[in-house]
């Protein structure tokens, strides 16, 4: 369950941000995009974002991927499996060089019960 005190998944309302690669192979769980921003306020960060247009989206926090986004290749981005509990993630770490990019799973299978 969602809640403040748990920092793996936090839900509120917000704006999905500016900069980001998006997928929405989710066919499990439709009307949801999942992000993952290169700028404020969830930059470095994995999102998953409810499609809304009548009301604010919820945004789900879902990981932290640190990067540094020196050249295309270097941004962090992904692909979200069709339950929407698993996503790759290409990152460099903070890497100053911003090489080289490797790929890390966020699971939020436990979290979601």
């Amino acid at each position: 369950m969602a809640s403040p005190t748990n920092p793996h998944l936090l839900r509120r309302s917000a704006v999905g941000p500016a900069g980001s690669h998006t997928g929405t192979r989710n066919i499990r769980r439709p009307g949801w995009a999942y992000l993952q921003a290169h700028t404020p306020p969830y930059e470095n960060e994995v999102i998953a974002v409810q499609l809304a247009w009548d009301t604010q989206p919820i945004v789900e926090r879902l990981a932290v991927i640190p990067n540094n986004n020196t050249d295309y290749s270097a941004q962090n981005y992904g692909s979200v499996s069709p339950n929407g509990m698993k996503v790759l993630v290409g990152s460099n770490w903070g890497g100053e060089s911003g090489r080289p990019v490797q790929t890390y799973l966020v699971d939020i299978t436990g979290l979601c019960r």
